[in-house]
Formats: C-alpha cells, structure tokens, sequence
C-alpha cells in the first residue's frame, strides 16, 4: 500500500485520521495511539505479512535490551550496548546479503515492483541503533512501551524515514494539544502532502519509464541518450525521494506529530558536503552522530577526522546494499570528500590574492551537480558492466553532433521524443517537458519549507542551520512563492491533487523502498 496509492489515499488515511481523534475523544491519549500503533501494522503488515516476525523480533529485542540498559545500577551496561549495536547490525547485513550477497551484480539497483528486504528494515535498524544508544547515554531517562511502540511504527515514516530518534517522538505523544481537532495542522498538512504527492507521481513517476527502459541496456545508449538518462535518473530520484518527505510530514501534521524535514534544496548546493548535509538529512544526521563522532572519539581504534570521513562515506555505500556498484559508489563518494576537504587546506597556502578569487555561484551549483551525476552513475547501474558502458557513452566523441552535417530538428525531436526510438528503446514523449518542468522547480523555485514558511513547525535535526548560498535563477520566486490559506492556494491546490490523480495509473514504487 504505497503512500501514493488510491488505496491509500482515499481509505486508509481518512479512516486513519478519523479513528485516531475520535479514539482520542473517547478515551486519551492511549487510545489513540493504540490506533496508529494499530493502523500502523496493518499499514506495514499490508506488504507482506510473512515478514511479521522480522518487526516482532526487532522490536522485542531492542526494548528488552533498552529496559535493561535504563537500569542505573544494570553491570557491564556498555557491554550490553555493544552488543545490541553489533546485533541491530548484523540482523541487517544478514538481509542485505541475502538480497544480493557481497561484491555481487544481483545487489545492485533494482527497478523492480518485487522488494527483496522487508521493508523499512533500513530505517528501522537505524532507529533500533540511536534508541540504544540514547538509552545507554542516558538521553533517554523513562521508556513505555506504547511511546516505543508508536516511535518505530508509525506508519507516514516507517517505510522510508526521515530517520527519527525517541527523545524527540516521545514528549509529542504527551503534549494535550494531540488528541484535540486542529483544523489549521490537517489544512496545511494535506496541502504539504499535495504537493510531495505531485513530486512523486507527477513529476518523477513521468520521468521514470524512460529512465528504467534505458538502463536495460546502456550499451546502445548514444550521448545525448546517456547524459539525458542520467540527469532524468538524478531529477526522478529527487523528486521521488523528497516527494515522500513532504508526504510524510504532511500526514504526520494532519495528526498533530512533527516529522523531521529530510531535503533542503540539495541541487542549489555549491559543494558536496553542502549537499551531503542538505539530501536526506536525517541519515546524514545519523551517520555523523553515531558513526563518525564515535570512529573519531574512540580509544581503541584512534582514527583522525579525514580517516572518519571517509569510513563514512564508504559506510553510506553498504547502506544502500553490498552490491559492487554501491561499493564503489560509496568509496568514490568517500575520495571526493576528501579531495574538498583538502582543497580547502591546500587553498590557504595559496597567495591571498588568489584565496580572495570567488568562482560564480551558479558555476559552483552545476560543478557540484555534475560530480553528482557521475556518481548517480554507479548508484543507479545494476551492475558494473551497465555504469561502464554508461560512462562510454558520456564521453563518447562519436557521439558528439558537429555544426556541420548536423541535423539540428532530429537531434530536437529525438530529446523531446517525437521522433522517439533510440536501439529498441521508447521515448516517453514528454520527456524533455518533464525535465525542463523539474529542473524549473529545482532551481527556480523556492523548497516546501520555504513555500510553508509561514506555517511550518516541521523539525531540523542539523547541529547548525544551513544558510542559503544560492537562492536560484529567479530570486523574486524564491522569496515571494508563499502558503497562505486563501482561494488561490485550494484552487492550485486542486489543480495540483487533478493532475496526481489523473496519473495513478502510472505510479511505480518509491525508490528508496529497496533499501
């Protein structure tokens, strides 16, 4: 039961909505957080009930582990976290392994509807690990079960974050205001859900056949072909990713709960680690704490910042899967973050009056966004001898159309897909709207956070805000696109829910559900 599906939207979350404040009404608080818990599993449970027992397991175990880790006077309380981390761990890899095994082409990126991990076992493993570990620090001084119960299950973040911690679900669940009707959180939390379901199914469900149909075979990719599918991947997966993050806070503020935000204009950035701190925040959030913070702090195994790093980046890699092109993605990702960071030692050895030389900001974004697409090369190929037929075909020479004898309108229509085959390929016949359409609202237009400004509550978990560096080709848009609820907002925003439901029929799963 996809959060885009017909199913979804129009029984699951009305009855959802409605049962939680009624139950609230009736009897509090508990109540209507036994129904999300409730609603919840048969959310999940909908997928596949055989992997039943995968949440069973994880869930009695780490609140077992937990109870046990809250007591003050409990011996060898380190040694117990240790072993839940490495436990959380090893019950991931274990699925990670069975789905494609180490260094193997079957664990590389899938397009496939058939999802070959229970689902959500990514996200929730990560929270399974930070809710540990918060125990053991002790950012966690009480625990109850239905508050743990509700952290983990609640369904608009269960499948595919933003990765959340206790600290910050608990106190919400307590909070009066929760179980009382708030016609101004469910008006702007379905308007924020509009808008991230138009992401996904209008936007990135229009991009995507074309993208999935041409990574069946790279090799007969020309050039235009190859850096048209990798930008059309790069913009699909945005949209598609960053459509369920709206998504999910809009649900989640309809029932009065603050989910964290995960995107924040990632493709204005002017640097990778801009970037990595602005695309699904909440998992660079994570990795930072409970990864690299504790490989740079240890006593065992010292580790410097720059070692850290990039023991990072290349961890990110085995998150996604052990498949070879996440490996190599990972640790490819891993050098470009060190060659930033020592650039910037390398720049203040120069003379001052070459530090002072500031290169345009637009040529810094689309520099970075370049580096990205390269890499997106390798996340998205299925295996290595696809990302190296891609790479081929990137910089094919043959490939290149020279001024003379060339046939401008063929090269025109063949982008836009009127005249629409390449090899054995189809077209999809919009395809140079849709990416003129996404890269419009990608550079253009102001993020949901900032259209919401006015109304927005959702959470940041960055240890700093990240200021903006670049606010787009129209800056007039960028400060003067806001939400306010008014006329004009609810007929766009019916405009926007038409067009979604008018392309159900197309809509294919969430990337990120495979991982």
């Amino acid at each position: 039961m996809p959060l885009s599906s017909p199913l979804f939207i129009f029984i699951f979350l009305p009855v959802t909505v409605i049962g939680f404040f009624m139950a609230g009404r009736l009897s509090g608080h508990r109540a209507a957080l036994t129904w999300t818990c409730l609603a919840s599993l048969v959310f999940y449970l909908s997928w596949n009930p055989a992997h039943a027992w995968v949440l069973a397991a994880t869930l009695s175990f780490n609140y077992w582990l937990s109870k046990q880790l809250i007591q003050p006077d409990f011996p060898a309380r380190r040694a117990l976290m240790v072993i839940g981390v490495i436990t959380n761990a090893a019950f991931l890899a274990v699925f990670k392994v069975m789905a494609g095994g180490i260094w193997d082409a079957s664990g590389g990126f899938s397009a496939s509807t058939q999802i070959l991990i229970p689902l959500a076992i990514s996200f929730i493993t990560f929270q399974q690990i930070a809710f540990v570990v918060d125990v053991y620090k002790r950012r966690i001084k009480t625990l109850n079960w239905l508050d743990y119960l509700a952290f983990i299950l609640f369904f608009p973040q269960l499948v595919m974050g933003p990765i959340v911690h206790y600290r910050d679900m608990a106190p919400q669940f307590h909070r009066s205001q929760l179980i009382r009707w708030s016609t101004d959180n469910f008006s702007v939390g379905l308007a924020i859900f509009i808008v991230g379901l138009f992401k996904k199914l209008v936007i990135a469900d229009s991009i995507a056949p074309y993208v999935n149909d041409s990574f069946t075979d790279t090799s007969t990719l020309s050039l235009l072909d190859a850096w048209t599918v990798i930008i059309g991947f790069q913009m699909q997966l945005y949209f598609d990713f960053s459509g369920y993050a709206d998504m999910a806070i809009g649900i989640a503020r309809m029932l009065n709960i603050q989910l964290p935000i995960n995107f924040d204009s990632p493709y204005k950035s002017t640097n990778r680690f801009e970037q990595w701190r602005r695309w699904h925040i909440s998992f660079s959030v994570f990795m930072r704490q409970y990864i690299f913070f504790p490989l740079a702090r240890n006593r065992w195994l010292p580790m410097n910042a720059t070692q850290a790093l990039f023991m990072v980046a290349v961890f990110s890699g085995f998150w996604h899967g052990f498949g070879s092109t996440f490996m190599l993605w990972g640790i490819a990702q891993a050098v470009i973050m060190l060659l930033i960071h020592w650039r910037r030692h390398l720049i203040q050895q120069l003379p001052l009056r070459i530090q002072s030389f500031k290169i345009a900001l637009p040529i810094q974004v689309f520099a970075t966004f370049w580096v990205t697409l390269m890499l997106c090369v390798l996340f998205r190929s299925p295996d290595i001898t696809s990302a190296k037929h891609l790479y081929q075909s990137l910089f094919n020479a043959n490939g290149l159309y020279l001024p003379f004898g060339w046939d401008a309108r063929y090269t025109l229509y063949e982008w836009t897909g009127i005249a629409s085959r390449h090899g054995d390929i189809l077209v999809n016949s919009a395809l140079g709207g849709w990416l003129l359409l996404a890269a419009f609202i990608t550079w253009c237009m102001p993020n949901t956070q900032q259209v919401f400004s006015n109304h927005w509550t959702a959470m940041d978990q960055r240890h700093e805000s990240i200021k903006d560096t670049w606010s787009g080709f129209i800056p007039y848009l960028d400060r003067r696109v806001r939400f306010r609820p008014n006329a004009g907002w609810a007929i766009a925003l019916g405009l926007l829910l038409a067009a979604c439901i008018a392309c159900m029929d197309r809509s294919s799963r969430f990337i990120y559900y495979q991982f």
